[in-house]
């Protein structure tokens, strides 16, 4: 509860000379604007009266993650004492930890992070985005890209569990026995049980048929249902879902040539850098220059692109293990492995083997055999 006089003193603020100047010019887009003379604090709140009094949206650029997690709090604070009615479209867009081609995978709680704050933007969820420098550099895809990494299960609705279990497994979601921790679901019969990120309890969702007959929260300790809500939003774990379509546009990107099935992608793959390294090399001892073999057979996976593939390959298997598939992650981390040992092999590469010497050290880090069903 925010008591009156507080709120009164907020209001006293609105009504400086200074202010508003500000906020006209932010109403008729005159422009920019250099407002300086406050401190740390008093930008705060300067901000979120701003932003109510222009009644658009803002972004505030910083330095870094850190700034943005310390700025934050603060800003939904002041939202929550000047009587707005939601503190979470206040929202922290971070960069990520790691870069492209780094052979890391980014932090889960980053990648969640972003996730959800990208759907918030594309569905015009956000009032304030905090975002660091390097992440407003980032390039992104289209709106309607980001807003349907969520999904929305009504009560009284109809829901088809088989699509809707595809589609969390492809943003980041763990099939369980038990949820306990976010990003988790397990299906037992007609009842659905799913953990959201952000979400403050676990969801239990009953079927009758096809039709959603309720919706309740329950206590992951005890796993007991107690309040009921009439819908469930399931937030996404990760902004790029990783599903058979996507790794077919990778490989339409790299060779031109689109064919169906995560697997197919991958021997595909396989199958054509073989085929391309071996062609090169007979030609190199027939005396033809690698550069001249290489424009005569348009070798379709050069040095870089193999790296990149089996990188994103490792990465998923990586995954996979992290969401307790191990037998699936050691089928993917296997496939990396291949095609790392051609990229070794390839002409124009200076890997020397360093990408299968990782991958394998990893492996064996992870308990996966890599001999066996493959001998490198």
């Amino acid at each position: 509860m925010v008591l009156p006089f507080v709120r009164d003193l907020f209001a006293d603020v609105e009504k400086l000379p200074a202010f508003l100047r500000v906020a006209s010019h932010l109403r008729e887009g005159a422009g920019r604007i250099r407002v300086s003379g406050l401190t740390p604090t008093a930008k705060a709140l300067l901000l979120v009266l701003l932003q109510k009094s222009a009644g658009r949206s803002f972004i505030l650029i910083v330095p870094d993650n850190r700034a943005a997690e310390e700025l934050v709090p603060v800003l939904r604070a002041f939202h929550e004492l000047i009587g707005g009615n939601d503190p979470d479209s206040i929202v922290s867009l971070p960069t990520r930890d790691v870069l492209p081609f780094q052979n890391l995978s980014p932090h889960p709680e980053i990648q969640e992070e972003r996730a959800v704050a990208l759907w918030r933007i594309a569905t015009g969820a956000v009032s304030i985005l905090v975002s660091p420098v390097a992440a407003t550099a980032l390039r992104l895809r289209s709106s309607e890209y980001y807003a349907d990494l969520a999904r929305m299960v009504r009560r009284g609705e109809t829901l088809d569990t088989e699509p809707l279990l595809r589609h969390l497994n492809t943003v980041g979601y763990a099939s369980t026995d038990v949820v306990e921790m976010p990003g988790e679901y397990a299906i037992r019969g007609g009842i659905l049980d799913v953990y959201s990120p952000e979400a403050d309890r676990p969801l239990r969702i009953e079927l009758f048929g096809d039709e959603v007959e309720s919706i309740r929260k329950f206590d992951p300790a005890t796993q007991r249902s107690s309040t009921a809500v009439d819908e469930a939003l399931l937030l996404p774990l990760t902004e790029t879902p990783i599903s058979d379509d996507l790794l077919g546009a990778i490989h339409v990107r790299l060779s031109g040539k689109r064919i169906a099935g995560a697997e197919e992608v991958v021997e595909q793959a396989i199958v054509l850098a073989s085929a391309g390294n071996l062609q090169v090399q007979e030609r190199k001892e027939h005396g033809n220059g690698a550069e001249q073999a290489d424009a005569e057979l348009g070798v379709a996976y050069p040095a870089d692109e193999l790296e990149w593939l089996a990188t994103i390959l490792f990465n998923l298997a990586v995954d996979y293990y992290v969401g307790e598939k191990e037998e699936r992650g050691a089928k993917w981390a296997r496939k990396a492995v291949e095609l790392a040992h051609i990229l070794a092999t390839s002409w124009d590469a200076d890997d020397g083997g360093l990408l299968v010497s990782v991958f394998r050290g990893k492996m064996a880090e992870l308990g996966w055999g890599i001999r066996s069903g493959y001998t490198p």
